[in-house]
Parts: C-alpha cells; structure tokens; sequence
C-alpha cells in the first residue's frame, strides 16, 4: 500500500486540506481540518472529547470528500481556471 498525502492552508491559518490518495482503492480523500481559529478557547470537556475523537477516528476531520481520480481531475482543472480569473 502506498499513500500520497499533501496539506494546503488556508489563507486564513485556521484551517487546512488534506488529500490523501491510497493506491489500494484509488480513491482520493478530501479531509477538512480545523485548527481552532476563534477567538474564544474551548473547554476542557470539549478538548478532551476531541481529543478521544482523534484517539478513536485516527484524524481530526471536520469533514470529509471521497472522491474517483477524474472527478478530482474535474476539480483541479476548475481550481486552475478560476484562479486566473481576475475579480
């Protein structure tokens, strides 16, 4: 098995993607992740669920795109489009 993983943040610092693309299903994940980017802190309950949900889960997903290699391919194509575009 072999995966391919990038990470891309977001302009704003509190957040990030991460694409993960496994060779055995060749499937692409999408996984939005959060850093926490509020201004107030979380309780100490909540921390501690997070932190049991990444224990449990494996990643801190916020949510989550699955998707086949020519819908990303679809989805790149469209990012490179419109990021030529002047607004």
């Amino acid at each position: 098995m072999s995966v391919w993983e990038k990470f891309f943040d977001c302009s704003c610092g509190g957040e990030f993607i991460a694409i993960v693309k496994d060779s055995d299903d060749n499937l692409i994940d999408l996984g939005f992740f959060s850093f926490g980017s509020c201004d107030f802190s979380l309780p100490f309950r909540e921390k501690l669920r997070w932190c049991w949900h990444i224990l449990r889960k494996g990643r801190p997903y916020s949510d989550m795109v699955t998707m086949f290699p020519d819908e990303a391919r679809k989805m790149g194509e469209y990012l490179i489009e419109v990021s030529f575009k002047p607004w």
